[in-house]
């Protein structure tokens, strides 16, 4: 196979790729969890190939942990992004490579390069790493320190809730003993305020001990414009955005993920709210299902000839059922969508189907959804490759091929879409996840 390494590719890729509408460009990745170092020109459609442990999920993976971080670490449509890494991908903390402070994620936008760290406690251990980081640090600590005054106002609060509950309790019977212990609560209510800097010192130390600890700042040079963290245990989130003008300007993304499925009742809820959107589905359900007529709550709607029956959503296959989950997120205007092996649950027709739709969406001028997809399936690559053949937009698909080399290393081959068509076969070998 011919291939180019990514640095040769990038090159290439802006001799004769500038004008096509992407929404992030490039992508670099370092100490990201088995990465040291990958850099990838992404595509329209940017598909991640490569037997098991290579890498696939770990691209997705940092797309979705550093866009989703100005939505509390949620995607579009309220996926918790973290919840997923911590109950199927092994935990947070793994994010960062083993032996690094922390990991960093570079995304080359059409105008501007955004910049992530990404980051697990504890942190006072890497205190004078993260000084030298300059607004990595900045960020973070305020967020803390926030937390940390937080949590001085809540005990101050519950001292001051006791101490005008014991008042009503002496008004109404007056006693040496309560006297006593409500003059013991005001010196200590007195003696909190005077120290109020010291105990927010401390809370702020504790938190910098906690190793269940997730942060991320987001940079652009030397600007700071978002930073947020999560506490794994307790799901505890705090998020603050320092540049909402160019946050605004990052993709809406979502994630879609095999081993969990979404709430599809909830998403058929969200379309019915968009009209357009709403209509596009259904239109484009008609021509490609056969007898499907309407949506309509938790409910689809077939026609049989004059005779319509009304089927409970959860009682059609799971064919069916992937396919308007697919579909509805990106008439619902997702701009990055992460794909992490769609065929699963899906019926091969039905994925010809998607991959037709996706492929068809590349020719508009005004199309603004790019994809991100990992695969093993040989036949949803051909359906993508046969798909941009016919429609001549090859020049719009992007294959990498992940693959270890002997000393245990990534390394990324990334290939032209019309070179991944001649090349089906070889690259089938690539996909059986051995």
């Amino acid at each position: 196979m011919l291939g180019f390494s990514a640095k040769q590719y990038y090159v290439v890729y802006w001799e004769f790729r500038w004008w096509v509408l992407v929404v992030i460009r490039f992508l670099r990745l370092i100490n990201f969890r088995l990465f040291e170092y990958l850099e990838l020109p992404l595509n329209q459609v940017t598909i991640l190939v490569g037997r098991n442990n290579t890498g696939k999920s770990t691209v997705v993976e940092a797309l979705a942990i550093v866009l989703s971080l100005p939505r509390r670490f949620h995607d579009v449509l309220g996926l918790d992004i973290v919840e997923v890494m911590e109950r199927y991908r092994g935990g947070c903390k793994y994010l960062v490579r083993t032996g690094a402070p922390y990991s960093e994620v570079e995304l080359r936008l059409d105008d501007e390069t955004i910049r992530a760290t990404v980051l697990t406690g504890p942190l006072q251990d890497k205190e004078g790493l993260l000084r030298e980081a300059g607004h990595l640090w900045e960020g973070i600590l305020r967020l803390l320190m926030e937390r940390a005054r937080t949590k001085f106002r809540e005990k101050l609060r519950d001292l001051e809730a006791e101490i005008r509950a014991l008042e009503h309790r002496y008004r109404i019977l007056e006693s040496r003993a309560l006297e006593k212990k409500l003059e013991a609560l005001r010196m200590q209510m007195e003696d909190l305020v005077r120290r109020e800097s010291e105990f927010v010192a401390q809370y702020l130390r504790e938190d910098l001990k906690r190793e269940d600890l997730l942060a991320a700042v987001l940079q652009r040079g030397d600007s700071l414009l978002c930073a947020g963290y999560v506490t794994l245990r307790d799901k505890e989130v705090a998020v603050e955005i320092f540049d909402s003008e160019c946050i605004v300007k990052l993709p809406q993304v979502l994630v879609r993920v095999p081993w969990l499925r979404r709430d599809l009742k909830g998403l058929l809820t969200r379309l019915e709210q968009e009209v357009e959107p709403l209509l596009r589905v259904v239109e484009f359900l008609r021509k490609e299902v056969p007898y499907f007529w309407d949506l309509r709550g938790e409910k689809i709607v077939f026609r049989f000839g004059e005779r319509t029956e009304i089927v409970p959503l959860d009682a059609t296959g799971d064919g069916l059922r992937s396919l308007i989950e697919l579909l509805v997120p990106i008439s619902l205007g997702a701009e990055l969508v992460l794909l992490e092996e769609p065929e699963r649950h899906m019926h091969p027709g039905y994925l010809d189907i998607y991959c037709r739709e996706l492929v068809k969406q590349l020719r508009k001028e005004n199309a603004k959804t790019q994809y991100v997809i990992t695969t093993h399936s040989l036949e949803f690559l051909r359906d993508i490759l046969d798909h941009a053949r016919e429609e001549e937009v090859l020049d719009k698909v992007t294959v990498v091929r992940l693959h270890r080399l002997p000393d245990g290393t990534v390394d990324a081959e990334v290939i032209p879409g019309k070179e991944a068509y001649n090349e089906l076969e070889e690259l089938g070998s690539d996909l059986r996840g051995i």
